[in-house]
């Protein structure tokens, strides 16, 4: 797992996203978006994330819901060890669990569909960057 941008022009200087997702989603090209905002480590066990989390503060946390990463695991984890969660994205991938849906509406967050294009993604993280900055 590394750091790695091209240029800082979305988000403030110094600015991380996290993207948590399963081994066999396709995020790449959500990563190279991101990447030409700010710098982005992605990883495919929720573990690192929690350990991704406390050793540097994160602009925003994409979390990619699919067969490996659920919404209530996740997000209880995050918050065990974090406050956080306010800057977690949640995307619901193909396989996301049933549950996840009615998880993310009982704490007031909402995923977005895996359909959506990586620009309107980012648009998300922009807003999310923007509301806990």
């Amino acid at each position: 797992m590394t750091d790695a941008s091209d240029t800082s022009r979305m988000l403030p200087r110094h600015s991380f996203v996290l993207v948590v997702h399963g081994t066999g989603d396709d995020v790449q090209p959500l990563c190279a978006h991101l990447k030409s905002r700010a710098a982005v480590r992605e990883t495919t066990n929720p573990f690192d994330a929690v350990e991704a989390l406390t050793s540097r503060r994160r602009a925003a946390i994409v979390c990619y819901l699919g067969t490996r990463v659920h919404a209530e695991d996740f997000y209880k984890m995050v918050a065990r060890t974090t406050d956080e969660t306010a800057r977690i994205v949640f995307v619901a991938g193909p396989y996301a669990a049933a549950g996840d849906a009615a998880y993310l509406k009982s704490i007031g967050h909402e995923a977005i569909d895996h359909s959506a294009t990586p620009e309107e993604i980012a648009a998300v993280v922009d807003s999310v960057v923007t509301r806990n900055q």
